[in-house]
């Protein structure tokens, strides 16, 4: 039962604070194994008056700035991957203990997600999240992306077939 806790100021409405939980839950039972369910978020909302950094109360300094815009992914690629069934273990390891961590260390990576479509035998569709297609481009131009994808292909009878694609947020 994985419980996280989110201290933040004051004042978030109950709409967005529902949408942070959703997304804080989803990642953790991804990465833990847990259920989504058992997953416990909790906010410990503070007063600024009671939050001080750099000796000076936050209710004290001057207010910052709000972004009127989230930092969002803008871009994917869409990649549709088959393998072998002797394989996909391999191929499974790999991704979790070298290209995800490889991919993590690249400017502009946000996330990835890997799909096994119920119509496809032996497929995969890996949707990589980024903040830009500036930032996708400069990965698959770089060394990063051609070691991981040797290895990868190593493991893989066929090269991947990719497409890009722009992210649709709907709560715009």
């Amino acid at each position: 039962m994985p419980i996280v806790t989110i201290t933040l100021f004051e004042g978030r409405d109950d709409d967005t604070k529902d949408a942070l939980a959703r997304e804080v839950a989803d990642a953790v039972a991804t990465h833990t194994g847990n259920s989504i369910d058992d997953v416990h978020v909790i906010f410990d909302e503070v007063k600024r008056s009671n939050w001080s950094r750099a000796l000076t109360l936050a209710s004290r300094r001057a207010p910052r700035a709000v972004a009127t815009t989230a930092v969002r992914a803008g871009f994917a690629s869409v990649s549709r991957i088959k393998y072998a069934p002797a394989t996909e273990n391999a191929y499974l390891k790999l991704r979790r203990e070298v290209i995800n961590p490889g991919m993590a260390t690249q400017p502009g990576f946000i996330s990835s997600l890997l799909l096994r479509p119920h119509e496809k035998e032996h497929e995969y569709l890996l949707v990589n999240k980024w903040l830009s297609k500036e930032h996708a481009d400069a990965y698959t131009a770089g060394p990063v992306h051609d070691g991981l994808r040797e290895q990868a292909l190593r493991l893989l009878p066929e090269r991947l077939q990719t497409t890009g694609a722009d992210v649709v947020h709907l709560d715009r």
